[in-house]
């Protein structure tokens, strides 16, 4: 098992990305942001319940879900899911 560890530490290490300064940014903030996420979601646990917390996240996926069926199907497609991700994220 060490040794498959160490292939495919060598395999992530020779990825041709990690030259590009726009993918080691994104992927940094892509991780800062999953430590942001993490956290907020510990503190969300240890101030309501852990299934108060389970239901909120639950809800506003299935209304963010439903919206954006509903509303894609009326509305132009190009802008709109992006839209709405950003409106339902927040509540």
């Amino acid at each position: 098992m060490f040794h498959e560890n160490v292939v495919m530490g060598a395999q992530v290490l020779a990825f041709p990305g990690w030259s590009d300064p726009g993918f080691v940014i994104y992927f940094a903030l892509s991780c800062i942001m999953g430590f942001v996420l993490m956290y907020a979601i510990i503190v969300c646990t240890n101030h309501n319940s852990a299934l108060t917390t389970t239901v909120v996240g639950v809800l506003k996926v299935v209304q963010f879900n439903l919206c954006n069926f509903c509303f894609t199907e009326i509305i132009n497609k190009k802008y709109i899911n992006k839209v709405l991700f950003l409106v339902f994220a927040t509540l």
